[in-house]
């Protein structure tokens, strides 16, 4: 049973820009105070304060006075928005405001230097079109997984248009996916207050369900923190946490994909009986759902096979001891150890013993028996790198050079590494080691398997090159490496050795 069998975490649905349309007022007697100010602080006068109905579109313009107050009275009821303008500032502007009734509201503007005609996004179809791509992109990012990516475009499309509550929405979906719950949370809240006045205006009943969408994840994010957290935990193998997690979400809402989680998680901890009952609650809830029951199954058959195998568990004791015996110098010890158990076992579960047998055989100065028994690790598991690799070292400990550069030279034996790479790693490792005679032969073979690996040239004409024994086959070397070589200092130090080569033997 393996984590990848949990079910995936929660998932949003992504909501697209509403458009305001006009609608009819109600006639009411409410009040907005708009101061303006500069960044400092200081009151502007002369300001022209525009006041725009977006329920009529119906627009009033005052002008700030000498303490840089405009104000608006007998509005009806609705939404607004104020855009301020005054030579020498950008425009600023706020939205969105609900007044109702005799309501009493009041809000600063601060202007910042800049120039009075730039244009803000509900004056420019062009800035709307160009927030709305980029929370397109960024929903469709969202759709793809690519929540970082997702978050950029959303913040950029709020950069133009800072009170699209839909943008939010989906900024918080894109911050819980990258469990950034603070963020998320904020964003989520922030939903919630621009639909609140938008219910208010135009199209409420958008705005009505965005808001409830948003209140309802916002009530759900303790439990999907839960859920997230012991997913992480699930993936990180720190499965009591993850018990502890599931279950703490279950307590908000009983999930099948939760229990799914739960089961998993307690299967992991080798909690059977209570695996299979989270797994049979994951079915009871989802019964038409066929990965539950292939769960229960899975869980069902582990428990029955950890039932039947009492012999692997006495085996696994024994193997433990023999292990601290092998640790504590007592190979003679270690290996009755080792031997007792092999009968015992199927054998699938041998390869690991007879690598032992193989680490205490060579510990004993057994070569013959110590290679047979890596030989036999292998047999069993030809597919596991690291019996390969340990046996082609025992090899070069017992310079066995020919039969060690063999196992290195197998794409099986090379591991992660091609035969090609393993061969030239071990060519460099030995040369710096000053065994320059198994160095060359590894070089040989790598120039056999590819005959255009440049660096293999410098290798192995260096090495002929500090040999001094074959001046030509060094020159033959180090001139084909300054044909195809790349690496300057290498390129370098070729050519001041190949002058050197000239003079020290001047026929070849």
């Amino acid at each position: 049973m393996n984590q990848h069998y949990c079910k995936p975490g929660f998932r949003f649905a992504v909501v697209a820009l509403g458009v305001l349309i006009s609608a009819f007022p109600l006639w009411a007697d409410s009040t907005l105070d708009v101061q303006c100010n500069d960044q400092g602080g200081a009151p502007q006068a002369d300001v022209r304060v525009s006041l725009q109905h977006l329920n009529s579109g119906k627009m009033r313009e005052k002008k700030s006075d000498a303490k840089g107050m405009a104000n608006f009275n007998k509005l009806d009821d609705g939404v607004y928005r104020v855009l301020a303008r005054k030579e020498g500032f950008e425009p600023a502007f706020h939205e969105f405001i609900g007044l109702k009734g005799s309501a009493k509201e009041s809000i600063t503007l601060q202007l910042k230097p800049g120039d009075i005609k730039k244009q803000v996004y509900f004056e420019s179809e062009a800035l709307q079109q160009q927030s709305m791509e980029l929370l397109k992109q960024g929903a469709a990012s969202i759709g793809e997984g690519k929540f970082p990516e997702a978050e950029k475009q959303i913040r950029e499309s709020l950069d133009i248009n800072p009170t699209n509550p839909d943008a939010y929405y989906n900024l918080a979906v894109a911050y819980l996916q990258q469990g950034k719950w603070q963020e998320g949370e904020q964003a989520l809240k922030r939903t919630v207050e621009i639909t609140g006045v938008l219910s208010a205006g135009p199209q409420p009943a958008s705005y009505q369900e965005l808001s409830q969408r948003a209140q309802s994840i916002i009530s759900k994010l303790p439990q999907l923190k839960a859920l997230a957290d012991g997913n992480k935990a699930l993936r990180e193998k720190r499965y009591d946490v993850a018990v502890a997690k599931f279950q703490e979400a279950l307590q908000a809402e009983k999930d099948a994909d939760i229990y799914h989680n739960l089961a998993v998680a307690l299967g992991e901890s080798k909690k059977y009986d209570e695996a299979i009952e989270a797994a049979d609650q994951a079915i009871k809830l989802k019964p038409d759902e066929k990965s539950h029951l292939e769960l229960k199954n899975r869980i069902t058959e582990r428990k029955q096979n950890e039932a039947r195998n009492e012999v692997l568990v006495k085996a696994q004791n024994t193997l433990e001891q023999a292990n601290k015996q092998f640790d504590a110098g007592d190979y003679a010890g270690a290996l009755k150890g080792y031997e007792e158990i092999l009968p015992t076992v199927p054998e699938k579960n041998q390869p690991s013993i007879w690598f032992q047998v193989a680490r205490t055989q060579a510990q004993l100065k057994q070569p013959d028996k110590a290679i047979q028994a890596y030989k036999r690790a292998i047999e069993l598991a030809p597919d596991k790198p690291d019996y390969r690799n340990a046996l082609a070292k025992y090899y070069l400990d017992e310079k066995r050079y020919e039969e060690a550069l063999e196992l290195y030279a197998d794409a099986r034996g090379a591991g992660s590494q091609s035969p090609e790479q393993a061969l030239f790693a071990l060519g460099e490792k030995l040369s710096k080691q000053g065994n320059s005679q198994v160095a060359q032969l590894a070089f040989e073979k790598v120039l056999k398997i590819n005959p255009q690996n440049a660096e293999v040239y410098y290798e192995l004409g260096m090495i002929h090159y500090y040999d001094k024994k074959n001046d030509k086959r060094a020159k033959e070397l180090l001139t084909k490496y300054l044909e195809i070589g790349q690496q300057k200092d290498h390129l370098d130090n070729t050519k001041s050795v190949l002058v050197v080569v000239k003079k020290r033997s001047p026929k070849v």
